[in-house]
């Protein structure tokens, strides 16, 4: 949603506040079922023109009527909600003002390479219920804009190819300490070293390791110098062919080092080529094991086990953006639907989007940022549940009213339960999400429903007392006109059951608290003791 469309919404919203003002200001009495179906219109923004039609129609039929002709309202004083819908109509227009607010803010920002938090981001702009979403949203997106543009231009090369220089460059210094290592190993050879044996045997050791050729040139000084001391020279022929076998031992070794730096490099290529996500520590240890040629087998070993397991999550990475996108999609067609007023197919599409949302979830658990995206986006997807629930709830309500301003008491009971039902299911969703504000209204709602139940079953149970005098008016007319026609016997088994029908009304009402039906039974008791006294 734009900011035209934001400043369009609004207007229209302010339009629908003047328009209930107006129609709460009309003497309605004799018109409450136009009234209530222009009320049940005021929450939709897209139909003002037809509210505007509606209201022009009921003010010409007020007019039109006679305040005297007018028929009394069939019950005065029944519990409305429209305190409450006032109420959504402001915090809605809230929504909106916020959500017009994180546009302006988001266009001023430069949003170059946050395109997929942006996309996010703007969906959720579309709808004024996921407004705390969006600002949590567009606070660490700020801030990641904030810290990329903080970050020098030299530190914008990504630090892995910085690793890979350095790693390079100890690669070239080990392979010129192999070459050293292997003139060493000739001048080692070279010399007489009978009676040098063990001497000889900690300079090869020292050979072997490319990392320590500084300490085996110093050994090997040491012993070149001890041996041109020795005045005693041992003949060299039986010792040369050690010393031939010693060398290619050497060189043999130090080949099957410079074979392992080779395959260093290209595990160190297979290892820039990671999308290292979720591997960092992992990488690190590994990066420091490519500077022992000696544990090429092991670093080939690791790096496999973590390719396998790169390639699992970048799959489950894949399988969750589906899901979340499937999951959006199905949020804004909830959305459209639920302005349509079709509540019950909003709550089933938010319901379907919770649980991709969660399956999206399951894929991403190692991913704390993209896991607390998901459950603002399941908290957001509940809210709007609680309010499809309302939206149910208000129509089954708008039901339970027609049917009690036309006495139809049991047909309103059972909507003004189903209403209640669902009001109730807002509450617990709204106690779960902790959202004060709709509890409090959920609170409301299921209170005053529980009022109107208990209103419905009073007019029911007075309509029975009403009934039953009406019964015995019938009875002490008929036992009157027999007692006329001298027909007593007849009169006075009538009289009776006109007594009994008076204990049946006289309990009911006593039970109720109805004090004037009282009062009036009793006048029928009296009547009917005095009818047995003439007789």
């Amino acid at each position: 949603m734009d900011q035209k469309d934001l400043k369009d919404l609004e207007r229209r919203i302010e339009k629908l506040k003047k328009l209930e003002t107006k129609l709460e200001a009309m003497p309605i009495a004799g018109f409450e079922k136009e009234a209530d179906a222009i009320k049940a219109k005021l929450k939709d923004p897209s139909a003002i023109t037809e509210v505007e039609r509606d209201i022009k129609e009921l003010e010409r039929k007020i007019s039109d009527q006679s305040q005297e002709s007018r028929p009394k309202a069939v019950v005065k004083g029944h519990s409305d909600d429209s305190p409450i819908l006032a109420k959504e109509f402001k915090e809605l227009e809230g929504r909106i003002a916020e959500l017009m607010k994180l546009e302006k803010r988001l266009a001023s920002l430069k949003l170059d390479g946050f395109e997929k938090e942006v996309k996010s981001l703007r969906a959720k702009l579309k709808n004024p219920m996921a407004v705390e979403a969006a600002e949590r949203e567009f606070e660490a997106l700020a801030a990641k804009v904030r810290e990329h543009s903080q970050q020098p231009k030299a530190s914008t090369a990504p630090a892995k190819a910085e690793v890979a220089v350095k790693i390079d460059r100890e690669f070239r210094d080990l392979e010129r300490n192999i070459a050293r290592s292997k003139e060493l190993g000739k001048r080692l050879e070279a010399l007489p070293l009978e009676g040098f044996e063990t001497e000889a045997e900690s300079v090869r050791a020292r050979l072997k390791d490319p990392t320590a050729i500084e300490k085996a040139e110093k050994e090997l000084k040491l012993l070149e110098t001890k041996i041109r001391k020795r005045k005693d020279q041992h003949p060299k022929t039986a010792v040369q062919a050690v010393e031939v076998e010693n060398v290619v031992k050497i060189n043999r070794e130090l080949k099957g080092l410079e074979r392992n730096i080779e395959k260093l490099r290209k595990l160190q290529k297979r290892l820039d080529s990671l999308e290292l996500a979720g591997f960092v520590d992992e990488a690190k240890a590994l990066r420091a094991k490519l500077k022992d040629p000696t544990a090429a087998s092991d670093v080939e070993r690791e790096l496999g086990n973590m390719e396998a397991r790169a390639r699992q999550l970048i799959q489950a990475k894949s399988t969750a953006d589906k899901l979340m996108a499937s999951a959006m999609d199905l949020c804004n067609e909830a959305s459209e639907v639920f302005h349509a007023k079709d509540y019950g197919k909003a709550k089933k599409l938010y319901a379907s989007a919770i649980d991709e949302f969660t399956r999206a979830q399951r894929y991403v658990q190692n991913d704390t940022d993209l896991v607390d995206s998901i459950n603002e986006n399941i908290a957001s997807a509940k809210s709007n549940v609680i309010a499809c629930d309302i939206g149910l709830g208000s129509v089954r309500a708008d039901v339970a009213r027609q049917h009690y301003r036309t006495a139809k008491w049991p047909e309103a009971v059972r909507e003004y339960q189903a209403a209640l039902d669902y009001f109730e299911a807002a509450r617990s969703e709204a106690h779960e999400l902790n959202d004060e504000s709709k509890l409090s209204d959920a609170d409301k709602l299921v209170k005053l429903m529980n009022r109107n139940i208990e209103e419905c079953r009073v007019a029911m149970d007075r309509e029975k007392v009403a009934g039953l005098c009406r019964k015995i008016e019938m009875q002490l007319a008929e036992a009157r006109e027999l007692a006329d026609m001298k027909h007593f016997k007849a009169a006075l088994e009538i009289l009776s059951k006109a007594e009994s029908t008076c204990g049946e009304a006289i309990s009911l009402a006593q039970d109720k608290g109805f004090t004037r039906e009282v009062n009036d039974i009793n006048a029928y008791i009296t009547s009917i003791g005095r009818l047995n006294e003439k007789i």
